[in-house]
């Protein structure tokens, strides 16, 4: 799927420059070799495109300014700062469930797993992942959050990404956080998202979606940082299960009206990519 997603990403960035065009594959950071027609290695290592002689950086950023397309999440751009003073502390202390399911999905892979937080916001569950002996790293798309995440998290890794194209190698990850970060996605997309964390998982990791939930069809909703829609459990869940995946355990929360930020339903969805288990549950002999 990440393939896929890279690859209409260049398609859009030929039909806006014109034929013919360059494209450069950067298979490492010494060797280039170009191409005259698109080609993408296993890893998807396309990184840049060739115009009139200039070199550009292939990145979300570029494709996105020239096709007029938008990254999903964004748009906390224009919030970093709100966002980050009202949220940014690593224990979770407003979001108990949130954080009681995330250590469910460590224990369920154990040891000092390496772990993704996809769409980490401002960093603090990547920090509370450090904090519990993960190797963890971040992703988002909205620079001024990673921004936040930097200069709060010193020493952890935190990348502008998209979640539809993962800068991350094939079978990278023992587990795979996304805590509220697909539901800026638009619907039509979220499978691409799924190929995506199924992409990066090793055999026998172990993935967590948590989303707000709708009672019937996947539907929008407001929020403050743009776009975004809730799904419904089950739909999410058969496109995990399209990708590969397979369920675990979910929690499914009804909405609590009065109590701060758990006024819509929620869903928190565990699954688990066949292969040896990464953590101590053993397979059947």
């Amino acid at each position: 799927m990440g393939a896929r997603v890279r690859a209409r990403a260049l398609e859009l960035v030929v039909a806006h420059l014109g034929a013919p065009k360059r494209l450069i594959e950067v298979r490492t950071e010494h060797e280039r070799k170009e191409h005259d027609t698109v080609h993408l290695s296993k890893a998807g290592a396309v990184k840049a495109y060739q115009c009139a002689g200039v070199v550009h950086p292939f990145t979300c950023d570029s494709v996105c300014s020239m096709t007029g397309s938008q990254v999903p999440g964004l748009a906390y751009n224009n919030h970093a700062q709100r966002y980050a003073d009202t949220f940014q502390d690593e224990s979770l202390p407003m979001f108990p469930l949130d954080r009681n399911m995330i250590r469910l999905l460590v224990d369920l892979v154990g040891g000092h797993p390496r772990v993704l937080d996809a769409g980490c916001g401002v960093g603090q569950v990547t920090k509370m992942l450090r904090n519990w002996g993960c190797d963890a790293v971040g992703v988002d798309a909205a620079n001024k959050l990673i921004e936040l995440a930097r200069a709060a998290y010193p020493g952890i890794a935190f990348t502008v990404g998209d979640i539809r194209a993962l800068p991350y190698p094939e079978e990278d990850f023992d587990a795979v956080v996304a805590r509220y970060s697909v539901i800026h996605t638009d619907p039509a997309q979220v499978p691409v998202v799924v190929g995506e964390f199924a992409r990066v998982l090793r055999p026998g990791g172990s993935l967590l979606v948590e989303f707000q939930s709708s009672g019937g069809a996947t539907h929008p909703f407001a929020h403050a940082a743009g776009p975004a829609w809730a799904w419904n459990p089950d739909g999410m869940a058969s496109l995990l299960s399209s990708a590969g995946l397979v369920e675990r355990a979910r929690l499914v929360c009804p909405a609590q009206p009065s109590i701060k930020y758990a006024g819509t339903s929620e869903a928190h969805l565990l699954f688990r990519k066949p292969g040896p288990p990464c953590g101590p549950e053993p397979l059947v002999d």
